[in-house]
């Protein structure tokens, strides 16, 4: 029985070191923006995305959870060099 509760504890561990990636319209959803203004953030640099679109083809961008929430912490993504 010992041996069941480990082998279910380590896909919780497993699953938390993975982040949760959202597409464009969670993340404007989450952030209550439109589509078009979660793209000009990535585009500014102001919110950190991955392209999973094939190269030359429109980019399809996921953004990390956690990135999201830095967003929010830092009061809209404004970097610290630029406020310095």
């Amino acid at each position: 029985m010992s041996s069941r509760t480990s082998a279910a504890a380590a896909p919780t561990v497993a699953a938390a070191a993975i982040p949760q990636l959202l597409t464009t319209q969670q993340v404007a959803f989450r952030l209550s923006i439109a589509r078009k203004q979660v793209y000009t953030l990535i585009e500014e640099g102001r919110l950190k995305a991955i392209n999973v679109g094939r190269r030359g083809a429109k980019p399809s961008y996921r953004i990390a959870s956690a990135e999201i929430d830095r967003f929010i912490r830092v009061g809209g993504g404004t970097h610290a060099t630029a406020a310095a």
